[in-house]
């Protein structure tokens, strides 16, 4: 045996006949140098359980020089051995990775997603915010498709421009569907409620799914009442939102007098009621004014609305003069006006602007306007004339008066059936019985109800009240629709059915108006992070 000591000090021993040279070439191998290994391959061992990270966040560079070599080369600033040489070291680091992969090269790799979403963060962070549906799918198709570009070739060839192409196309279909996707999603989490929404559920009146996302959701809406059985619970939840805005205007009135609508009281059921507790309001009041002086304003206000309607037509300024003589100035004794004698006056003037707004002649209806004015200035005098201990009740009653008699007009306009009013008729008639000058507290969003007629026609449009016709025929079609297509019938009774009840229209509105303050953040998060996940994994899927 030869032995040998070794540079560590021990004793290598080898057989007597082995030549020289090799026992040489065996120690020199054994001892060599190793070559030292990359940073990135040392970061990959330093954290094997999450290399498949560092390899997402390689991707782009190693797609990104395969861009920048092929361009140099076709404009002559890098060889082809460049080209080859860049190819072989993105080829040799992916046969690396899917050796080590711990399941198996292939399948589904969420770490290397994770870092390629990582890695494009600035792309998608860059890109600007689309305000409309159109606009989030298209901008995210752009984004989508820098992604896909930025996805490395694994086998180039002499096609590599066009699979590049092909890995743009993939990525903007991925971008494009998950914009919108994500953006609904954030949306669900924390939906951006317009204040009209909430204005009006603060008047206890729901609105639909729809008519709270408004945009698309709205549109899609509009659309499923066209099919059967959806489309009748549809309308059945707007018609519930309509009942709830005509309670809610005719509670308007009342609240003044501490009295409120009878359950399910609504159309003229409703508007009965409100008028005959506002007129009970008022000959409380007037069994308790004694007999007030006639002061010059109330006599100021009376010849300026003479003045007003001088230029209409003859008879109807004589109308109307007769009207104030007889039923106001007439029934005053020594400059004063008992309490039974505005109690005729109140009544008189009342049922005579009621009879002339339910005329079918332009002209008498604004003869019922301006008898309204008058019966409004002898509120407005008693008002002032009333003895304090009954001033309070009586400006009360006024303002639920005045709340209702725009009610009243709503309920009275064409289309009103059974006295159920539209949003816009509501906002019709408080803009028509706007007394300011030139219309300017209409103008200026601030005239009486507007508050609610305006948040109204906002969100739930314009809308002919439901007669009853559609529920009545929800029988009828429902039994054909079972009968020809019972399983499309059945899926949209369970699916439209729960959304559009009345618990699940009340659920629904909740949920998408009322967020715990963790939704804010947790949207925000969705939206910042959904797209570029959601894109990598469609562009993953489709690839």
């Amino acid at each position: 045996m030869k032995e040998i000591e070794l540079p560590d000090g021990t004793i290598a021993e080898f057989p007597a006949e082995m030549p020289d040279d090799q026992i040489a070439a065996v120690l020199r191998k054994q001892f060599a140098p190793k070559p030292q290994a990359s940073l990135t391959d040392r970061l990959l061992q330093a954290a094997k359980p999450e290399m498949g990270v560092f390899r997402g966040m390689r991707d782009p560079i190693d797609a990104g020089a395969q861009m920048l070599v092929r361009g140099a080369n076709a404009v002559g600033l890098a060889p082809d051995s460049e080209v080859a040489r860049v190819d072989q070291i993105n080829r040799a680091a992916e046969q690396s990775y899917q050796q080590g992969r711990g399941d198996g090269p292939g399948g589904f790799d969420a770490l290397r997603l994770a870092g390629n979403v990582a890695a494009t963060a600035p792309l998608f962070g860059a890109a600007p915010v689309g305000t409309t549906l159109a606009g989030k799918t298209a901008l995210g198709a752009a984004t989508g498709a820098g992604y896909g570009a930025l996805q490395p070739v694994e086998n180039p060839g002499d096609d590599f421009w066009r699979q590049k192409a092909g890995q743009a196309k993939t990525g903007a279909i991925a971008g494009g569907l998950a914009a919108p996707i994500t953006s609904g999603l954030a949306r669900l989490i924390q939906p951006k409620t317009s204040p009209d929404v909430r204005s009006l559920m603060r008047e206890g009146v729901t609105p639909t799914p729809g008519q709270i996302m408004g945009g698309a959701t709205r549109s899609m809406e509009e659309k499923a009442k066209s099919l059967p059985l959806v489309g009748d619970m549809v309308r059945s939840a707007e018609g519930r939102a309509t009942d709830q805005l005509n309670r809610a205007a005719v509670g308007r009135a009342l609240a003044p007098i501490g009295k409120k609508l009878p359950q399910g009281a609504t159309g003229r059921e409703a508007i009965e009621f409100a008028e005959t507790a506002l007129g009970q309001s008022y000959d409380d009041v007037l069994s308790r004014v004694g007999a007030p002086a006639v002061d010059d304003q109330m006599l100021a206000e009376l010849t300026n609305l003479r003045a007003i309607v001088a230029n209409q037509p003859k008879e109807f300024a004589e109308q109307l003069d007769r009207v104030i003589s007889n039923e106001i100035l007439g029934r005053t004794e020594y400059g004063r006006l008992t309490g039974e004698a505005i109690k005729k006056a109140e009544g008189n003037l009342g049922a005579l602007a009621k009879g002339l707004h339910r005329s079918d002649d332009f002209d008498k209806r604004t003869l019922g306007e301006a008898v309204d004015e008058a019966q409004n200035i002898l509120r407005s005098w008693l008002e002032r004339a009333a003895p304090p201990s009954v001033s309070k009740q009586l400006k009360a009653t006024n303002t639920g008066w005045a709340n209702f008699k725009r009610v009243q007009r709503a309920a009275a306009g064409l289309g009103a059936e059974e006295g159920v009013f539209s949003a816009a008729q509501l906002q019709s008639a408080v803009k028509a019985l706007d007394r300011s000058k030139d219309k300017g507290a209409f103008a200026r969003g601030n005239a009486l109800m507007q508050d609610l007629s305006e948040p109204a026609k906002k969100v739930m449009g314009n809308k002919v009240p439901n007669s009853g016709t559609a529920d009545r025929l929800f029988p009828v079609g429902l039994g054909a629709a079972l009968a020809t297509e019972p399983m499309a019938a059945t899926a949209a009774l369970l699916t439209g059915g729960a959304a559009y009840s009345r618990h699940g229209q009340n659920a629904l509105a909740a949920l998408l108006t009322r967020r715990p303050e963790l939704a804010e953040p947790l949207s925000k998060g969705v939206r910042a992070a959904g797209a570029p996940i959601l894109t990598g994994g469609l562009f993953n899927l489709l690839r």
